[in-house]
């Protein structure tokens, strides 16, 4: 039998209008919201549905809604049958992971997602920090770099996405220099990502430990099915270590290639992206093609993405 998994995509995806014809559509997704509602006390369909992109932007508002959704599709998946083996996603997605997997509750799993975008977004000063995706250099070359060339508390690799791509995150003047450097280097491309905050760097080290008490009380417990960590792109084999990684993950770098790499060695063909963009998709054709093995990627965003799957 065929491997299947889920995957999610983190803040940054967000559109206006995510899941919202699953809610529309199926009572199940329609649950999902409204347990959102009841759980932040905001309209959260409404939110989504009639909000502006600025609405979206906010940390605050962005980490739970981009669960909500996740969540919303993922009911609409399972309403229709569909399953998986494992799951995986970044960042923020890791919470859609452990929900799926019924590690955490999704109440308490928007509840710490909240207080995550709180502690986020004012651990750094507006204008401070910034985070700059690098295309065309690989994540060896640019670690290097940076080891050598900066202090690894100003500037370091945020995410890993693809065998070509990172994204550089840290203080604002040391993470452009990097960035300058690299390019003049390489001759690689950069794009400045348009984030309210340095995240996953060392800048928000010290703001790890006041998530700590907000994940001890979120009722972690093992995974029904594998879920892979971020910040090792292992498999988890206990609550406390689900705990202590979604702390670290303040921090560290996101391993989304490594995570891909050893789902499609381990088997994993069918890789279905729940929630709003097709960002992951790409990133695992990527490094599928890398192993020089096929898979399968489909982006379920909307009601007639789940329709084609059944046509």
């Amino acid at each position: 039998m065929e491997k299947s998994a889920f995957i999610f995509p983190g803040q940054g995806a967000q559109c206006v209008g995510m899941a919202c014809d699953f809610a529309e559509n199926f009572k199940e997704s329609r649950l999902v919201f409204e347990e959102a509602g009841e759980t932040l006390g905001t309209d959260m369909l409404r939110l989504i549905r009639d909000g502006s992109e600025e609405d979206l932007r906010q940390t605050e508002v962005t980490q739970p809604a981009v669960l909500t959704a996740c969540v919303a599709t993922l009911a609409a998946m399972r309403a229709r049958g569909f399953g998986c083996s494992c799951a995986a996603g970044l960042s923020l997605g890791e919470y859609a992971a452990l929900v799926a997997a019924g590690s955490i509750g999704f109440s308490k799993a928007l509840l710490a997602v909240r207080e995550r975008a709180k502690i986020m977004q004012t651990a750094v000063p507006e204008g401070e920090g910034a985070m700059i995706s690098v295309i065309g250099v690989g994540f060896e070359q640019i670690s290097e770099f940076i080891k050598e060339n900066y202090d690894a508390r100003l500037v370091g690799i945020a995410n890993y996405n693809s065998p070509e791509q990172i994204v550089l995150s840290g203080e604002a003047k040391a993470t452009e220099a990097a960035a300058a450097a690299i390019t003049k280097h390489w001759h690689s491309k950069t794009v400045k990502l348009p984030v309210s905050a340095p995240f996953h760097s060392g800048l928000l080290l010290d703001a790890s430990e006041k998530f700590r008490p907000v994940v001890e009380n979120s009722g972690i417990r093992m995974p029904g099915f594998d879920v892979y960590s971020n910040v090792t792109a292992e498999i988890y084999n206990s609550a406390d270590e689900i705990k202590t990684n979604l702390i670290r993950q303040f921090y560290s770098t996101v391993l989304w290639a490594p995570t891909a790499e050893k789902m499609v060695k381990s088997g994993v063909v069918n890789f279905y992206e729940l929630g709003p963009g097709h960002s992951l998709s790409a990133f695992v054709k990527r490094v599928a093609n890398s192993l020089h093995t096929q898979v399968s990627t489909r982006n379920i965003e909307n009601v007639s993405a789940l329709d084609s799957l059944n046509s």
